[in-house]
């Protein structure tokens, strides 16, 4: 299995802007009760490293209890939740085992079983954030343009090693993975026909100009990764309005929308940390719990079309993760 601070925690560092914070394909039901929640996606839902972690919960998932789907099934007060995410996921891992995708063998504490077996008939909220994992996107990029920061002078690199004849492939992969989210969208609602689907998009890491001490990458390379990190979101965002034209009913929180001046060179507005990880608060490069508490509170307004409630403690939270 990958480690956490490579694919994984880069893995959901790419996103796209999209004008607004949240778009929705069908407009959302005002205080429209959800009784039974599943919520899959990588590291970026699962949250590596906040304190608790998630009750029962494969090892190596490093699945908070204070991750946002948590925070949002306490606002929304359901009958039933189930949280399926799991740290270094790929949007193949939500129909096979990934564990065995990662070479490790049945019946182990890193057993994973398919994120979309959580997912039943009688389910009517599914939450899903992924795609930064596929084509090993942000594992490649941001490990690859940390390193040549430190190693190699000039403006770009990073972005420099990985283009081939002109062409940007990870650009072309970032775009790519609109097609996966897309035949996820339609996978969920085979399952669960009466469901509605959020599609979360990832946390911004980077500021618009830049970067800095807290993620050490030459400028030009900043700029670039934040592109890539872009076109991901756009991608998460179309697929949405793709699968919306054909009937689903579906819903984008652009959460890299949200989180502008909360990126990890924000200090201490910061709502996903630095390259460094900071146990008990945040895995390298991964949401704060503070990120994951707005996530969690704009997915509500957008599904209820009012404010949520009071935050929850992490008592609280413990209660009922898992």
């Amino acid at each position: 299995m990958r480690r956490i601070l490579t694919s994984v925690v880069l893995g959901c560092a790419l996103m796209t802007l999209a004008a607004c914070s949240s778009t929705t394909a069908s407009m959302p039901r005002p205080q429209v009760p959800f009784a039974d929640y599943v919520a899959l996606g990588d590291s970026f839902t699962a949250g590596p490293l906040i304190a608790p972690m998630a009750k029962g919960a494969p090892v190596t998932c490093a699945r908070s209890g204070a991750n946002y789907p948590s925070y949002l099934a306490t606002y929304l007060r359901v009958r039933t939740f189930t949280d399926a995410s799991c740290s270094s996921a790929e949007t193949s891992d939500l129909y096979a085992s990934q564990s065995k995708r990662m070479g490790l063998g049945a019946n182990t504490a890193t057993d994973t079983p398919a994120q979309l077996d959580a997912v039943k008939p009688t389910t009517d909220l599914v939450t899903l954030g992924i795609g930064g994992n596929d084509f090993s996107l942000f594992g490649d990029v941001i490990a690859e343009c940390v390193n040549r920061a430190s190693t190699t002078a000039g403006k770009s690199p990073c972005r420099d090693s990985f283009t081939q004849n002109g062409i940007d492939p990870k650009m072309r992969d970032a775009e790519a993975v609109q097609s996966r989210i897309e035949k996820a969208i339609a996978a969920i609602g085979q399952r669960a026909p009466k469901a509605h689907i959020v599609i979360v998009g990832y946390l911004r890491i980077l500021p618009d100009d830049g970067a800095c001490p807290a993620i050490p990458l030459a400028p030009v390379d900043a700029n670039w990764t934040d592109s890539i990190e872009r076109r991901i979101n756009t991608s998460l965002s179309q697929a949405v309005l793709s699968q919306a034209a054909k009937g689903a009913d579906v819903t984008f929180v652009n959460s890299y929308a949200l989180s502008t001046g909360h990126d990890a060179c924000a200090g201490n507005r910061a709502w996903v940390n630095g390259a460094q990880t900071v146990l008990f608060r945040a895995a390298a490069l991964h949401p704060f719990r503070e990120g994951m508490n707005a996530v969690a509170r704009q997915t509500y307004r957008t599904l209820t079309n009012t404010l949520p409630p009071k935050t929850p403690s992490v008592d609280r939270l413990a209660k009922i993760a898992r």
